[in-house]
């Protein structure tokens, strides 16, 4: 059947309202007769029919023609559809029926379905109403980009760390700018209006030209925080309305786990987390069953870091601790802030991202402990004098271990001041105590010589018994303790 011109009008129309999301136009065949197609309202049912009659009849353009009611007008439009299709077009591509919804601001918003393909070639209506659905599936996701700029040091005792971070959110906004439709519009550029809100300004003038929503992202372990320059809005595409929010921060966060039970060989996961938390119930302008939260893909990025998601700049350097080279880690975890949310399915979750850090243990490692390990041989050397000179033995003795205690002292004034005991706290005991064993193991000697005339081959071998144990107690010391570093080094190698 011959294509009516007056249609080809009528159906161009209806791409361009889908295109404007004003409008939507279904294309059926005649066995959904009874299906109702939805062309907007009274003012669009009539521009379309003016566009058909002017199209045939230029020179009654200026005249205003009277359809009726809205019924009349869609029964036009209907019968001009079935007359135009004639038969079932079994090869197009038919979309199913979009809705509208309303959000708690009143603002319309068009929401995507899902669309059947054929394996012809497209239809009129293809190319563009698949481009629209596509952007539409980006739009119920707020994404978020984490880049690290600097870490401080590690407060292992208030359980706190500095981070300087950049936070980055991706997310497509259709259907709710508040716009002025003046098409003369000068150069324009996006600024915050308080914490949710952003408005497009001219740069040489203070006229507003559209304001929209800006998710109000949440740092979730803060102590504090400063905003270091301003917040950035920026519109990266107009096809698909992707906006972009990005603002620097310099804060003090909470850490929840700093345990040093293995000092001077212990690793933290170090976190951050984000989140969204007001305006996520039902019906709000971000509900958590509408908007979910993801990570940055490479369109979103488009190029700037080498993970579109996030990273931790090279140059980072942590005092006392060094990184591993595992990136950024980045989950979401159920949020466990405000009231408990008994629907399993809607329960919101926030971001999560963890920094693996591992300390450097140098100087316990190359210094304190062959230090102890070489006095407490010395000690047991002392055990070469005879035990009936007791006086010498235990004076020496002594001697070493004050020379431990003003190391043990020295050392303490680095340790974490934590009300647990760490390890290498019970290994300087250990030293201390091995030495005063000996001199408590001469003391005992001396006295069975002295008063129950024990005879000196017993104790010389009574020494050499000791002088084994205490040994093999500070062997055992050393192969605990460096193979907690061993450890260490291999989960290193394998991140």
């Amino acid at each position: 059947m011959s294509r009516n011109p007056s249609m080809q009008s009528l159906i161009s129309s209806g791409q361009q309202s889908i295109e404007d999301g004003q409008y939507k136009y279904f294309v059926a065949d005649p066995e959904n007769q009874a299906q109702n197609t939805n062309y907007g309202d009274d003012h669009g049912l009539r521009s379309i029919l003016d566009q058909q009659k002017h199209g045939a009849d230029p020179e009654n353009q200026a005249q205003n023609t009277n359809y009726g009611d809205d019924h009349g007008l869609r029964s036009i439009l209907d019968q001009q559809k079935h007359a135009y299709y004639g038969t079932k077009l079994d090869n197009d591509v038919r979309p199913n029926r979009g809705d509208i919804e309303s959000n708690n601001e009143a603002t319309p918003l068009i929401k995507s379905r899902s669309m059947k393909r054929s394996t012809s070639a497209p239809s009129l209506h293809e190319g563009k109403m698949m481009h629209f659905d596509q952007e539409q599936g980006q739009q119920r996701s707020i994404r978020f980009q984490v880049v690290v700029w600097y870490v401080g040091p590690v407060d292992v005792v208030l359980n706190r760390v500095t981070m300087q971070f950049r936070v980055t959110m991706f997310w497509n906004e259709f259907g709710h700018t508040d716009h002025d439709d003046d098409s003369s519009k000068s150069e324009t550029v996006w600024k915050m209006m308080g914490r949710r809100k952003a408005c497009e300004k001219e740069i040489l003038g203070d006229d507003m030209t559209q304001q929209i929503d800006v998710p109000p992202v949440s740092i979730l372990n803060a102590v504090s925080f400063d905003v270091v320059g301003e917040p950035e809005v920026t519109r990266l595409r107009e096809d698909t309305k992707l906006m972009r929010w990005t603002c620097l921060y310099k804060a003090i966060l909470v850490q929840d786990r700093l345990r040093v039970e293995n000092f001077p060989h212990d690793a933290h996961e170090l976190v951050l987390k984000l989140g969204v938390l007001t305006q996520r119930k039902p019906s709000s302008r971000w509900d958590k069953s509408k908007w979910r939260l993801d990570l940055a893909t490479r369109e979103d990025s488009q190029g700037s870091t080498r993970i579109p998601h996030g990273l931790i700049v090279d140059q980072v350097k942590i005092p006392e601790f060094s990184r591993t080279p595992k990136e950024l880690s980045f989950e979401f975890v159920p949020l466990s802030l405000g009231a408990e949310d008994t629907e399993k399915a809607h329960k919101d979750k926030c971001l999560q991202i963890k920094l693996d850090v591992i300390r450097e243990s140098g100087y316990y490692d190359q210094n304190i402990m062959p230090l102890l390990g070489m006095l407490n041989l010395i000690a047991v050397s002392m055990l070469s004098i005879e035990a009936t000179d007791f006086f010498k033995r235990g004076l020496l003795m002594l001697n070493i271990c004050f020379v431990e205690i003003s190391i043990r002292m020295s050392a303490d004034s680095k340790l974490p001041r934590v009300g647990y005991q760490i390890k290498i706290q019970r290994i300087l005991n250990s030293f201390f105590f091995a030495i005063l064993s000996l001199v408590m193991e001469s003391s005992a000697l001396y006295f069975a010589i002295t008063r129950y005339k024990l005879s000196i081959e017993i104790a010389n071998k009574i020494d050499a018994v000791m002088a084994v144990l205490v040994l093999l107690h500070t062997l055992f010391i050393f192969i605990s303790y460096y193979y907690d570093r061993f450890l260490l080094k291999q989960r290193l190698n394998k991140s």
